[in-house]
This record gives structure tokens, sequence and C-alpha cells, in this order.
């Protein structure tokens, strides 16, 4: 019974990340290539229909994932193992994706975007190790450090995908909308392993 749930909440999962992956694909790609670049403004009706068409239909089956994991989470097992259900499909999606764009770009983003993910981790785990142990007063201000860390993690992972795209762009292997898109996929990649991470170390027996 367990299995089965999982294997829906997998399936349900991917279903989400494809919808929500074709928002920057095809919308921010075309708006930056098309739109802004080469100065074609006739698609843009098309491209808000298109855009408002998917983002309702995403939201609609974030809902029902929502709920759906919500019954499978009061099955007897371990938590971590429906966040791997949640996690992994997102992941896997965005790798296949940012490999077809480019091999070489999309090899140096897995690598900035591991170190992110290995730094974010750590972070939460400093959180969760030591919040518990300590008074409130200082609780939160541990609380508010990671927070602010995590945020400055995660622009310094959008912010070195960008510098090293603009070098791609330059000798024309990649264009600007392809940038903007591996800049959101690889922020998405980082919370995405991340999250990941800290479910597998969850797992390993205490």
């Amino acid at each position: 019974m367990i299995l089965p749930s999982l294997l829906g909440v997998a399936l349900l999962s991917t279903c989400v990340a494809f919808f929500w992956l074709a928002i920057p694909v095809f919308i921010i790609q075309i708006c930056i290539d098309k739109v802004i670049v080469q100065q074609e403004a006739g698609s843009v009706i098309a491209l808000s229909i298109f855009a408002i068409v998917i983002f309702l239909f995403a939201s609609g089956l974030e809902i029902v994932l929502g709920i759906l994991t919500a019954r499978v989470s009061h099955h007897p097992m371990p938590e971590s193992f429906l966040k791997l259900a949640i996690e992994l499909p997102k992941i896997l999606l965005s790798l296949a994706l940012i490999f077809f764009y480019n091999k070489n770009f999309a090899a140096l983003t897995c690598l900035i975007v591991m170190l992110g993910s290995v730094i974010f981790c750590f972070i939460q785990y400093i959180r969760e190790t030591y919040q518990s142990r300590v008074e409130k007063r200082v609780q939160s201000f541990i609380q508010g450090t990671v927070a602010t860390s995590s945020r400055i993690l995660i622009g310094f992972t959008a912010l070195l995908t960008f510098l090293s795209g603009i070098a791609l762009i330059v000798r024309s292997e990649i264009t600007l909308g392809q940038l903007a898109v591996f800049i959101c996929i690889s922020v998405q990649l980082t919370i995405s392993i991340s999250n990941t991470m800290r479910s597998i170390i969850q797992l390993r027996p205490v």
C-alpha cells in the first residue's frame, strides 16, 4: 500500500515539475530571445495566454499533490521517503533539461549547484542540531542567521551560473534566454538537492 502511494506522489511530482519548468523554458527564453533581443513583439499576447494557462494548470496540480501528500503522510513510514518521492523527480527532470541544452555548461552548473547544496545542507544541519540546545534568544539569532545565509547562498549560486554563462554567450554557444533558464533551474536545483540530501541523511541509522 505504501509503495503505490509513493509512486503516485513521485508521478504527480514529475508532472508538476514538468509544467513549472515549462514557464522558464517556453516563456522566459522566448520572451528574451524573440521579443527582447530580436524585437518580435507579435508573440507577446500568445505567450501571455500560454503562461497564464500553464501557471493555473501547474498550480492545480500542486494543490492535488499537496492533498495526496497529506493523505500518504498518515501511513506508517519515514517522512524522508515522502520527501524523496517529491524532490527526486524535480531533480532528475531539471538535470535532463539542462544537459539537453548544453552538456558542458550543464556539467559546470551541476558542480556549482552541488557546492551550494552541500553548504546549504550543512547550514540547515547546524540549525537543527544546535537550535534545540540553546535558549530562545539564541534560537532566534540562529534562525535569522540561517535564513540570511540561505538567501545569500542561493544568490551566490545564481551569480556563479550567470558569470559562467557569459563566456558561452560571447562564444555563441548559448543564448541570453537559455542563460536565464539555467539560472532559474540552478536555483531550484540547489533547494531540491539540499532537501534531498537532508532526507537521505535522516534515513541513516542512529
